[in-house]
């Protein structure tokens, strides 16, 4: 399911992780990083498009469902051993762009609840301890 621009395809995506998670997810919405770091270290899974918990959490070496659109991730992405998880919306599929600077509006529309699930079922695979 494709979301258009400014749709409620955060919600959409919010709404599929409840409903698959076994605990009650935690939302950091205006917590201050300091009041992050215990509820990222704690974590099995952490899911986010802002660079301020992914990178919190990438730091943590815990895994990161990385939602990336508007800025290169090559750039800001998270760290190579949580890239299998990164949602990248700033290319397109199988596009080999040079890393660079400029910022791409409106990419994040692109990503779709199917491709956050695929990458809940591939941390699952390589991640989750059972």
């Amino acid at each position: 399911m494709a979301c258009p621009p400014r749709s409620g395809c955060v919600l959409a995506a919010g709404h599929a992780t409840l409903e698959q998670a076994r605990h009650t997810p935690i939302s950091s919405q205006g917590v201050p990083r300091r009041g992050l770091l215990r509820p990222l270290d704690g974590s099995t899974l952490v899911v986010s498009l802002d660079p301020g918990p992914l990178h919190t959490a990438a730091a943590l070496r815990r895994p990161v469902i990385a939602f990336v659109g508007y800025s290169d991730p090559k750039r800001v992405g998270p760290h190579q051993w949580s890239q299998p998880l990164m949602v990248d919306a700033y290319g397109d599929p199988c596009e080999d762009y040079e890393s660079c600077l400029a910022k791409r509006m409106d990419r994040m529309a692109l990503i779709t609840v199917e491709t956050v699930l695929e990458k809940v079922a591939t941390w699952r695979e390589r991640y989750a301890t059972r």
